[in-house]
């Protein structure tokens, strides 16, 4: 008898077929959802980069140069980003690439003289290229928000198709043999070659999820704007107060100047010292307020040390008179000495009176009586 051997049944053939179609199909979503969700990370990031250097640039009056700084900067690292976030992809398996390898729906490849470029997709017919440079710093904020978020978001498309087509190129699929790396001097003939062939179609962005895109970069790019203004007006309030400090300040250290040299005079105009005095000039304590000299000044006349600071008012003109130091401290001991003679406890109290025009020190005692005419 022939035994006829069992042959497995189409219908277990199918599910098999079925679930391993699953399967692929759910790593596929998972990755095209992971790689979604880098880019609009990487997207909200940009924008507190951009809020942040346009906050430096309003601090130094050129507030309208920031977005036009960002686009810069932004074109500059593009192709070292793509490079590398596409060999980190394959090489960790976040991203399974096929022979078809991720794109969007359609791109169109004609290039700006801006050098950034017309990339977008094909479901934004209200714009045909990316934004220009010189239209983003210019305009109203609100167009600034939106045109800023519009090249953030196509920016980032293209960014992941050049580092996708980047490692088709040095890793081909088909077995033919992988190109050598591309340098980066090399980046825009690379750049214009790729759009020219146009990139492969296996993952796309709708335009549900590229308004979603455009929709949260655009509000985080208007709540930090926002808060630039508040800063802005901070840093405005700071600055006025410090000027307001410095002129204080500047105005307490004239202040300070002047009355050092208005006391740098006083004082060089009471202590002068007249050449026909001699060296043994004697020095005589204040008869009034008894904690200053006397001295001599520029004039020829005498007053007390303390004159100049309000603190005393013993001044006399003794030039016509041809009287010195020497005659007033002889004086000064006469009167002593004759009103310890008879009066043991009075104290004698000096005084300046101007009497028909001429000043002159008289000494008093309150005990005894006594009023005589010193000098």
């Amino acid at each position: 008898m022939n035994r006829i051997s069992p042959q497995p049944s189409r219908t277990s053939s199918t599910a098999a077929s079925s679930r391993r179609a699953s399967i692929k199909s759910n790593t596929v979503a998972q990755s095209r959802n992971q790689w979604k969700d880098n880019l609009r990370k990487e997207l909200l990031s940009r924008a507190k980069k951009a809020r942040l250097l346009r906050l430096k640039r309003a601090r130094q009056g050129s507030s309208d140069m920031a977005d036009t700084s960002l686009q810069h900067n932004s074109v500059e690292s593009s192709f070292e980003f793509a490079y590398g976030q596409a060999k980190r992809d394959r090489e960790e398996g976040t991203i399974e690439i096929t022979d078809d390898g991720f794109a969007f729906d359609e791109i169109n490849s004609e290039s700006s003289a801006g050098g950034l470029g017309g990339l977008i997709v094909d479901h934004t017919p209200s714009i045909s290229q990316c934004v220009d440079l010189d239209r983003l710093s210019s305009g109203n904020s609100g167009d600034n928000v939106i045109g800023t978020a519009r090249a953030l978001v196509e920016q980032e498309l293209q960014r992941a198709i050049n580092g996708v087509n980047h490692a088709r190129q040095i890793r081909p699929r088909d077995g033919a043999p992988p190109c050598k790396r591309v340098a980066v001097r090399e980046e825009s003939s690379f750049d214009c070659e790729m759009n020219s062939e146009g990139p492969p179609s296996a993952y796309q962005i709708s335009q549900e999820e590229f308004a979603q895109l455009l929709s949260e970069v655009t509000d985080e790019l208007q709540r930090e704007d926002e808060l630039l203004e508040e800063e802005l007006w901070e840093l405005e309030r700071a600055e006025a107060m410090e000027r307001e400090l410095r002129q204080q300040v500047d105005d307490f250290e004239s202040w300070e100047e002047l009355e050092r040299r208005q006391n740098q005079a006083l004082d060089q105009d009471t202590y002068y010292m007249s050449p026909m005095l001699s060296n043994s000039t004697p020095l005589v304590s204040c008869p009034i307020c008894h904690r200053g000299n006397i001295k001599q000044t520029t004039v020829g006349g005498i007053q007390c040390s303390n004159f100049s600071t309000g603190e005393c008012d013993f001044q006399l003109d003794t030039f016509n008179e041809g009287l010195t130091l020497g005659h007033l401290q002889s004086q000064l001991a006469t009167v002593y000495d004759e009103h310890s003679e008879h009066c043991e406890m009075g104290i004698l109290k000096f005084r300046v009176e101007n009497k028909h025009g001429l000043k002159m020190l008289r000494a008093s005692c309150d005990e005894c009586s006594a009023d005589v005419i010193v000098l």
